[in-house]
């Protein structure tokens, strides 16, 4: 529709700002999965803080069970991506409307690199990297569960949250029992 009214209307400008379409329709979609409590960026950033792994997989999902701590890094990382591709889509249509359409044209591909890479770095840093450790440290914690029921088989009765604090291992918000 956009290319269909851009043809009828001729105008330059607004074939460049109707490019900032997909950007703002993909960031409104990120930022409301968050308000639902269902990020869409989770799809891509599960197998990247995984790893891949199945042990990965189990530990996300208890993160995801018992760690507010994890679920909230998981919906700022989400809103960090909405927000960055929705204020990459209002300055490429302030700057249709503002830039001279040449240089207009070329700083369109620019606005799109510099929103990517700063979202990859603001949430990398502030999310996905913390998030990678809370699961790292739940495999670590996990490993020293099935050592320790493999040592003394009814440790596991009941919770299995108390094996992991008798042999003061890992919690699920990534803290330590020395850190409690």
């Amino acid at each position: 529709m956009g290319l269909a009214l851009s043809a009828v209307a001729g105008d330059p400008r607004l074939m460049l700002a109707k490019d900032s379409g997909v950007s703002s329709v993909a960031g409104i979609a990120i930022l409301l999965s968050v308000r639902t409590k269902r990020p869409l960026m989770t799809a891509g950033l599960k197998p990247w803080v995984t790893k891949g792994s199945a042990a990965g997989h189990a530990a996300w999902d208890r993160l995801m069970a018992g760690s507010e701590r994890f679920r909230r890094a998981e919906r700022r990382f989400s809103a960090i991506w909405g927000t960055a591709l929705l204020t990459e889509c209002v300055v490429k249509v302030i700057g249709a409307y503002t830039v001279p359409v040449h240089t207009m044209v070329w700083l369109g591909t620019v606005l799109t690199v510099v929103a990517v890479l700063a979202a990859m770095l603001i949430a990398g840093g502030s999310c996905a990297d913390p998030m990678e450790k809370m699961v790292k440290a739940e495999v670590g914690a996990e490993v020293l569960v099935e050592a320790e029921v493999a040592v003394h088989p009814g440790v596991l009765t009941g919770d299995p949250g108390v094996a992991r604090r008798r042999i003061g291992s890992a919690r699920n918000d990534g803290k330590t029992a020395g850190q409690l």
